[in-house]
Parts: C-alpha cells; sequence; structure tokens
C-alpha cells in the first residue's frame, strides 16, 4: 500500500468494542462452545455492565462503510508473551 493509496478509513474502534460485539453476536451458544474457557454468566454480565461498547458498535456499523481492525500484539516487544497476559 503506498503512501498516496487513500483507504478511507475514518474511524479508530477501540479493541473492546469488537470483543464485546464479538460476545454478543455469539450468543451464549457461541461462547459456550468457544475453545477459550468462558463461563456464559460472566460474559453476560461483561457485556451488561458494557453496553455502550456494544451500542457503539452498532452506530459505527451504520454509519461507516468499513471498519478497521488492528493487531494490538504486534505492538508489543517480541519477548513479551501477551497471551499469558490475556491481551
Amino acid at each position: 500500500m503506498g503512501a498516496d493509496h487513500k483507504e478511507n478509513l475514518n474511524v479508530v474502534v477501540d479493541p473492546m468494542v469488537f470483543r464485546t460485539a464479538d460476545v454478543f453476536l455469539r450468543g451464549l451458544k457461541g461462547v459456550t462452545q468457544s475453545p477459550e474457557l468462558k463461563h456464559p454468566e460472566t460474559m453476560w454480565k461483561a457485556i451488561s455492565n458494557n453496553i455502550g461498547s456494544l451500542c457503539a458498535f452498532f452506530d459505527i456499523l451504520v454509519l461507516e462503510k468499513r471498519l478497521p481492525m488492528y493487531d494490538y500484539n504486534i505492538t508489543f516487544p517480541p519477548d513479551i508473551d501477551t497471551v499469558s497476559m490475556n491481551l
């Protein structure tokens, strides 16, 4: 991608917004089938406590044509074990 290439990306979405939407859209069945150990009640309580992120996701989804996603793990030095840090 060259410097003159424009992606028309107008928004930076907080990873927590994406994560909240991901859990919500998977639903109860998706959360329980996830390879990660999760407790569905805990996940749904987290969504309830973070309902603003879910609303923000759907607002952004309606208003923007494209939503960029960033892999924040690549911003950490390679000697940091981000997996054990749950990042």
